[in-house]
C-alpha cells in the first residue's frame, strides 16, 4: 500500500467576529474525521496490494489548510467562544512571535517593544492588563516587573507550540483575571506527535543596507520520540536566535518650564506670575535619538510524558529562555530657556519666535539656550524559567488531574548615562568664553513629522572640546517574579441523561515580586565633585554613524558627527575599571537605593457542569458554573512613614529648593484581600446546515495592577503632596453577555458573527485633598460616552480569501484608570 501526504498552499484565512473567529494558523496534528463537530477533510480510502492501478491507501492534509482544520475545530467544538492559532507541523508556526500570530484573530490587537517585536496582548479594545495568559493550562511568571499584570510574550518561541486559544467568554474552569479573555498555550508533547520526529532549521538574518553589517544565526532543532511500546515519550529542542534592530525617535514634548516670559518687569516672580511681560508662552523641549539594539534569545524545551497504565499519563515539562538587549543610544535635546528654572527671558529682543493662536511656541531661536546629549549603554537581561508536573488520570467515568508549577521570570536592567552639554554660560550668551554666540531653538513645520533643531553653523558640534561634562549616572533595576502553584481538578462522567459530567476543582498559588534599584549620580557641575575631568578621553564612534540615520524627511536638520561618550570607558580610565571605586570615591552628588517587595497569594475553587439536550429542532449543549476566589497581598518597601513627614512651612509654593524637614526611611508591610463570586453559564445551539448559534453571560474579574495596589509613597516638595497606592483596591468586575452565530458552510471556511456586551466596575480613580492623593475603587459603575460598550464584528473567511468589517453600537462603557 501507498501513502501519499498532499500538501496544499493556500492563502491563510481568518475568521472572526467581535469575539470569535477561526484563525489562520497551521495544523499540528492531522485532522481527524467522521466527526460532525470537525471541519471536513480528505476522505480515505484503501486498495489491495495486488492491484495495478495507483490508487492512493491514505491522503493527509497539511500545510495551511490542515492548520485552517485545526483551529475551525477547535472553535467549533469548544462550549465557550474561542478563537485559535494552530501550528502547520512541529516547529512552523505561522510568525516568529507569538503576539504577531495572536493578531491574526479579531479584535486581538498587540503592543510592540521598542525593537517593532509584538509584546503585549490586548482584546475588545482592554488594557493588557485585562488578558489572563496561561502556558498549558497554567499562569505563568513575566518580566514586566511590579507594576503590571500584562504578560511579555517576547520571550516565548513559536517553535515548541502546538496551538493557541483565545477565550473569549468565560467559564468556571478558567483562572480568574481575563475580563477581555484568556489566552492558554499549549506545547507540542511527545504523546500528542505520536511518532518519532526531528527537525533542524537554520538561517542567516541581517539587514546588509542597516548600521550593523551583519548576518546573525537563528538555529533550531526539535527531536521528539516514544519509546517502549508508548510508555514513554521525550520531546527537546532549543532555538537560538540573534538580530539587531535600529531604533529612531524623535519627540516634541513640554519641558520643564511651564511658562516662558517675555521682558517682564518683575523676573524675579516670572515664574509665578508674568507681570509686566509681553509674552507667556508654554516652551517645548525638542528630543531626537538613534539606538543601536543587538537582541539575543535563547531557548530550551522539555517534555517527557509516562504511561505506566493505560489510565495515566504522567507529563513533566520544563521552559527556559533567556534573552539580551544589548543597546547604545544617542540623543541630542534643545532646551531654549538657559539658565533653566527661572521661566523668562530678558536678553535681547529674539531673532525668531512664532507662537500659534493657542500661545504656544512653533519657532524659536534665540542666544539663551541649553543643547545637550545623552549616550546611553544599556544591557537588559531577562530570564523565564517554567517547571512543571501534571498527572492525568481517567478511571470508569472519572478523571483526576493534578498539576504543580514553579516559574520564575527575571530582568537586570544595567545603564551606563553620561550627559555633556553646550550652554551660553556668560553674559549676552556667550560660548563657554570662545566669543561665540550660541543661538539656537527649533522650528515646527506643518506637516512634518520631525521637529527641525535651529543651530549656529558656526559651531563645530563634533569637536568634544565644545562639549562640557555635565554629569554621568550609573543606574541599575533588578525585578523578579516568582510563582508556586498547584491545581486539582476532579470530573465524573455520565452515560446518560442531560447531565454529560460535572468537574470541580480549585487552584492554590503564592507569588513574590521583589524589585531593587540602585542609582549614582556623579555631577560635575557641583563644585567640591569630581576632579573636572572632561569626558573627552571616553569618546568612540558613534555606533550607527550619525544620528537618524535612516531619516531624510523634512526636519532632518540635525549636526552630524556628535561626539559617543562611552561611559564604560571613562569608568574603566578614572576608577580603574571598579564601580565600588567609584561609588566610595566622594565625587557622587546622589545615591538612591529602594527596595520593595509584593507577595500575593490567592485560593480559587469552582464546579462546573456540562449538559447536553437533544431534540429535534436545536440540539442544545453548554456549561454552567461558579468560581469562588480570594486574594491576599502583602507589601514590603522602603517607604516614609506619613506621621513623621513634615514640610517646611517657610518654603514658598512652587519653591524647588524646599525640602522637608524629617526623611523618616523605614521598612513597611501593609496587606489587603479581595474576594469574589463568578458564576458564567454557555450555550450552544446546533442549527441545520452545519449552523451554531452561543450565548454566554459571565461575570468576570481582574486584580487591579500591583502600581495602583502598592503603597509606597512618592513626595512632591515644592507643592506639598504625597501620593500613595492603595493595598484595600477592590478587583475589576465585569458583567458579560456574548451572542455569536456561525456557519461552517465548506471545508476550511467558516461565517460567523458576534455581538458582546460588558458592564464594568470598580474603576480606580484618585481620592485626594490638600496633601494625599490615593487610589481608590469608584463606589458606582462608571459609564462614559467616549467608548464603545455594546459593538459587533463579523468576518467571512474561506481557504482562498476573507473579509473582515467591524461596527460599534450606541452605548459606552469606561474602563479609564
Amino acid at each position: 500500500m501507498a501513502t501519499l501526504i498532499h500538501r496544499l498552499q493556500v492563502v491563510p484565512a481568518v475568521l472572526l467576529i467581535g469575539g470569535l473567529a477561526p484563525s489562520a494558523g497551521f495544523a499540528a496534528d492531522t485532522v481527524g474525521s467522521g466527526n460532525l463537530h470537525q471541519a471536513p477533510t480528505v476522505a480515505q480510502t484503501q486498495q489491495s496490494e495486488s492491484s495495478q492501478s495507483d490508487t492512493l491507501d491514505t491522503v493527509v492534509v497539511t500545510g495551511m489548510v490542515g492548520s485552517i482544520n485545526r483551529s475551525i475545530s477547535i472553535k467549533r467544538d469548544e462550549t465557550a467562544i474561542v478563537d485559535a492559532v494552530s501550528a502547520e507541523d512541529v516547529g512552523k508556526f505561522p510568525d516568529n512571535n507569538i503576539a504577531e500570530s495572536l493578531q491574526r484573530i479579531t479584535g486581538v490587537e498587540i503592543t510592540r517593544d521598542a525593537n517593532g517585536e509584538g509584546q503585549y496582548v490586548s482584546v475588545r479594545g482592554l488594557p493588557t492588563d485585562f488578558t489572563y495568559f496561561t502556558f498549558n493550562g497554567m499562569a505563568m511568571s513575566s518580566i514586566t516587573g511590579q507594576g503590571s499584570r500584562s504578560f511579555d510574550y517576547s520571550l516565548l518561541a513559536t517553535d515548541f507550540i502546538a496551538s493557541l486559544s483565545v477565550y473569549k467568554s468565560s467559564r468556571a474552569d478558567l483562572d480568574e483575571g481575563g475580563i477581555a479573555a484568556n489566552v492558554n498555550i499549549k506545547t507540542i508533547t511527545p504523546f500528542a506527535l505520536g511518532k518519532e520526529r526531528t527537525v533542524l532549521s537554520a538561517k542567516l538574518q541581517g539587514d546588509p543596507g542597516g548600521y550593523d553589517n551583519h548576518n546573525y544565526p537563528d538555529i533550531t532543532g526539535i527531536y521528539s520520540n516514544i519509546f517502549a511500546d508508548g510508555v514513554f515519550g521525550a520531546t527537546v529542542g532549543f532555538d537560538l536566535n540573534k538580530r539587531a534592530s535600529l531604533n529612531e525617535t524623535t519627540s516634541s514634548s513640554p519641558g520643564a518650564f511651564s511658562y516662558y516670559c517675555l521682558n517682564p518687569t518683575d523676573p524675579k516672580n516670572a515664574n509665578k506670575l508674568c507681570t509686566g511681560g509681553t509674552r507667556n508662552i508654554i516652551t517645548q523641549y525638542q528630543d531626537k535619538g538613534s539606538a543601536a539594539n543587538v537582541l539575543d534569545t535563547k531557548t530550551g524545551y522539555l517534555s517527557l510524558q509516562w504511561k505506566p497504565i493505560d489510565s495515566t499519563v504522567a507529563t513533566l515539562g520544563g521552559f527556559y529562555a533567556r534573552k539580551e538587549t544589548d543597546s547604545k543610544q544617542l540623543a541630542l535635546f534643545d532646551v531654549p530657556d538657559y539658565p533653566y528654572g527661572t521661566n523668562l527671558y530678558n536678553g535681547p529682543p529674539l531673532s525668531l519666535l512664532n507662537v500659534d493662536k493657542n500661545n504656544y511656541i512653533t519657532a524659536i531661536d534665540e542666544p539663551n539656550t541649553w543643547l545637550g546629549a545623552k549616550s546611553t549603554i544599556q544591557t537588559v537581561v531577562g530570564t523565564t524559567k517554567n517547571l512543571s508536573l501534571n498527572f492525568d488520570t481517567t478511571l470508569r467515568g472519572w478523571e483526576f488531574n493534578e498539576t504543580a508549577q514553579y516559574s520564575k521570570s527575571s530582568s537586570d536592567t544595567i545603564a551606563y548615562i553620561p550627559q555633556f552639554g553646550i550652554a551660553a554660560g556668560l553674559p549676552g550668551g556667550l560660548l563657554h568664553g570662545a566669543g561665540v554666540r550660541l543661538n539656537a531653538g527649533y522650528q515646527i513645520t506643518p506637516g512634518a513629522p520631525v521637529a527641525t533643531f535651529l543651530l549656529n553653523p558656526d559651531i563645530d558640534y563634533a569637536n568634544p572640546q565644545n562639549w562640557a561634562n555635565d554629569e554621568i549616572t550609573y543606574n541599575r533595576v533588578q525585578t523578579s517574579d516568582e510563582l508556586n502553584a498547584l491545581q486539582l481538578a476532579v470530573t465524573r462522567a455520565f452515560e446518560a441523561g442531560p447531565i454529560r459530567s460535572v468537574e470541580i476543582g480549585g487552584r492554590i498559588y503564592r507569588r513574590e515580586l521583589p524589585t531593587a534599584q540602585h542609582q549614582y549620580y556623579y555631577d560635575n557641575n557641583n563644585h567640591g565633585l569630581g576632579d573636572g575631568t572632561p569626558f573627552y578621553t571616553a569618546v568612540t564612534p558613534v555606533p550607527f554613524g550619525r544620528l537618524l540615520p535612516d531619516y531624510t524627511g523634512p526636519g532632518a536638520a540635525v549636526p552630524s558627527g556628535i561626539p559617543f561618550i562611552d561611559g564604560v570607558s571613562w569608568l574603566n580610565q578614572y576608577y580603574g575599571g571598579s564601580l565600588a571605586n567609584f561609588i566610595n570615591s566622594g565625587h557622587i552628588a546622589s545615591k538612591i537605593t529602594t527596595n520593595s517587595d509584593i507577595i500575593e497569594r490567592a485560593k480559587s475553587a469552582y464546579v462546573m457542569a456540562n449538559f447536553k439536550f437533544d431534540n429535534p429542532f436545536m440540539p442544545i449543549s453548554g456549561n454552567i458554573g461558579l468560581r469562588y476566589q480570594k486574594t491576599d497581598t502583602e507589601f514590603f518597601y522602603n517607604g516614609f512613614l506619613l506621621s513623621q513627614v513634615l514640610f517646611n512651612p517657610l518654603c514658598g509654593h512652587g519653591d524647588t529648593n524646599c525640602q522637608r524637614l524629617a526623611e523618616p526611611n523605614a521598612y513597611v508591610s501593609q496587606r489587603g484581600s479581595n474576594h469574589a463570586l463568578l458564576p458564567s453559564l454557555n450555550l450552544v445551539g446546533d442549527l441545520p446546515d452545519n449552523m451554531v448559534l452561543r450565548f454566554a453571560v459571565s461575570k468576570t474579574m481582574a486584580r487591579p495592577t500591583l502600581s495602583n495596589l502598592n503603597p509606597s509613597t512618592t513626595i512632591n516638595d515644592s507643592v506639598f503632596t504625597i501620593t500613595s497606592g492603595n493595598p484595600g483596591l477592590a478587583p475589576f468586575t465585569s458583567i458579560n453577555y456574548d451572542l455569536s452565530y456561525e456557519w461552517y458552510f465548506r471545508p476550511t471556511s467558516v461565517v460567523s458573527i458576534a455581538l458582546y456586551d460588558k458592564q464594568m466596575s470598580n474603576f480606580i480613580s484618585r481620592s485626594s485633598n490638600r496633601t494625599l492623593s490615593v487610589a481608590r475603587n469608584s463606589s458606582t459603575t462608571t459609564m462614559s460616552t467616549a467608548a464603545p460598550r455594546t459593538s459587533g464584528d463579523w468576518s467571512w473567511t474561506t481557504s482562498r480569501f476573507s473579509i473582515f468589517c467591524r461596527r460599534s453600537g450606541p452605548g459606552s462603557a469606561s474602563n479609564s484608570t
